[in-house]
């Protein structure tokens, strides 16, 4: 599981959860104690759309759909977990065999994390070059 820190475990993602988790999650489920070359996997939460919108707006709507606030610095890091729901980690580790190492073989494992960070306010240097000073009032207009 990759997912943001909680104190050296993992927050884990909740069955319905509503803080954005899902978006900051992904795992790889190991098929008899390997995972395949080349396996991969996204988030997982969906895109940033709410499931389903009707009459009345509910918070489950959200559910699963949000994206992760991030109001600190944040690590990422590679669990050992038994699923993505777990707040703890499992002892079991990842690992190469001998054999392998033994023939000069390696192993990886990347993430990546991607984020979106807000524009900052429009500020008054954005916009002086669009103001004609000329038309304001007491402004020279010749």
């Amino acid at each position: 599981m990759v997912g943001p820190d909680n104190g050296g475990v993992p927050f884990g993602v909740p069955a319905t959860q509503l803080n954005g988790l899902a978006a900051a999650s992904s795992y790889l489920t190991f098929a008899a104690t390997k995972i395949a070359q080349g396996s991969s996997d996204t988030s997982v939460g969906n895109l940033p759309f709410w499931s389903g919108v009707t009459s009345t707006i509910a918070a489950a709507d959200a559910a699963d759909s949000m994206m992760y606030k991030v109001t600190a610095n944040t690590t990422f890091k590679i669990y050992n977990t038994n699923g993505i729901t777990q707040t703890a980690v499992n002892g079991d580790g990842v690992y190469i065999s001998d054999d392998d190492s033994d023939a000069g073989r390696a192993a990886y494992i990347l993430t990546r994390v991607n984020y979106i960070r807000p524009a900052a306010g429009v500020s008054w240097n954005d916009i002086q070059g669009f103001i004609d000073f000329a038309s304001q009032v007491g402004g020279n207009d010749e």
